[in-house]
């Protein structure tokens, strides 16, 4: 669930009940309805600009968001953001793709190292225009865990 919009809907909510707290109580619930469905059509605009942007993603595209989200929904961004930064959980990324890399051959792993590399340079337009504070945070610790890993093997990314 996102949350990014949670905290200014509440206070702008605390102020409009403040604001109305000397009308009368049927008066109150008149005008929180009229704003809460004014919030709901910013809502469903927001939400229809991203449906629109997401649409314009590849399939391959929509394959490394689906990376970016899948680290985004393991643990809570609250917990992450105290104990990492976007350098040790890169680092962290990387240990687990060396960790792992046994489980691809050997000559395939040049290939899936620059495969993983351009596939999340590939979305970077995306995640910065569309993208949540944990898409964008998730993003780039892996494209440094990527990166790190891809010049690892002797890559230069810049190359290709």
């Amino acid at each position: 669930m996102n949350y990014t919009l949670l905290i200014p809907v509440l206070i702008i909510l605390i102020i409009i009940i403040l604001f109305n707290l000397k009308k009368k109580p049927f008066e109150l619930h008149f005008n929180l309805n009229e704003y809460l469905k004014e919030l709901d059509l910013i809502s469903q605009r927001i939400n229809g600009a991203r449906k629109k942007s997401l649409n314009k993603l590849t399939d391959d595209q929509k394959h490394w968001l689906g990376v970016v989200d899948m680290r985004v929904n393991t643990l809570p961004f609250d917990f992450i953001e105290k104990t990492e930064t976007i350098d040790s959980l890169g680092k962290g990324h990387f240990n687990e793709y060396k960790v792992n890399e046994y489980k691809i051959p050997e000559e395939n792993r040049k290939k899936v190292a620059l495969t993983r590399a351009q596939g999340l340079s590939s979305i970077r337009d995306y995640i910065k225009s569309s993208g949540s504070k944990e898409q964008k945070f998730h993003y780039e610790s892996s494209l440094k865990g990527a990166l790190l890993y891809a010049s690892s093997l002797g890559i230069n990314i810049d190359e290709n």
